[in-house]
């Protein structure tokens, strides 16, 4: 075990000591005992998959109505620190996009990508959507019941690129768009969409296509 993953272990146990001052759900202690064993193997994979079970755990114990062992998942998950996965509010009930199907995909470069961790400003995003610009995705809500949609946008750390515009657009109406300036690199949003059936999210270069890292970081649609 080299010194990466004895920290990550060391982290994840250190955990327990906590957990004797606080009420915690068994379900999170087995589950963080699990990932204690697990750290021969590589630290990112782990800690990503680790924080993917966390939300998954989270998830149930909200529909459980469980809100003070939810409120323990996720300070289990800011504990972890320098990885952001962003928790449902209490009482809501969320899905991520990247858990969800897309289609009509089309990204300016490279690939459409929900798996790997997306880094803006130091902070590393966990179920982002990252599609290089001009691009857009396209979801079905049809059915679901969802009404608000609500994340974060922005530029990968390393891009230098300024000049991308991100759109959101339900059943061919535009609902939200903002663009990036100067030094910003995020934007935050929360758009209703109770009633709709279809959402696209669209960014557009404006016209560089110079490093537009862009993605969309941990979009969900609540109820």
């Amino acid at each position: 075990m080299n010194t990466k993953q004895k920290l990550l272990a060391l982290g994840i146990m250190s955990l327990s000591t906590i957990a004797l001052a606080q009420a915690e759900p068994p379900e999170l202690t087995r589950l963080r005992a699990t990932y204690v064993q697990k750290t021969s193997e590589a630290v990112r994979p782990i800690q990503q998959q680790y924080l993917r079970d966390l939300d998954r755990l989270g998830n149930a114990l909200m529909s459980r109505r469980d809100l003070e062992g939810a409120l323990a998942v996720r300070k289990e998950k800011e504990t972890l620190g320098g990885s952001q996965t962003s928790s449902p509010t209490p009482g809501t009930s969320c899905q991520f996009l990247a858990e969800m199907h897309e289609k009509n995909v089309k990204v300016g470069y490279g690939e459409f990508t929900t798996e790997d961790a997306v880094k803006v400003n130091g902070v590393n995003y966990m179920k982002a959507l990252f599609a290089h610009a001009p691009s857009r995705v396209q979801y079905s809500l049809r059915g679901k019941g969802y009404s608000v949609l609500r994340g974060k946008a922005g530029l990968r750390d390393g891009s230098s690129s300024d000049s991308v515009e991100f759109i959101i657009i339900g059943d061919d109406k535009v609902l939200w768009r903002e663009s990036l300036a100067g030094n910003k690199r995020t934007l935050e949003y929360s758009v209703p969409i109770l009633g709709i059936q279809e959402i696209e999210l669209q960014i557009s270069d404006m016209g560089d296509k110079t490093a537009d890292w862009s993605a969309w970081l941990d979009p969900q649609v609540c109820k």
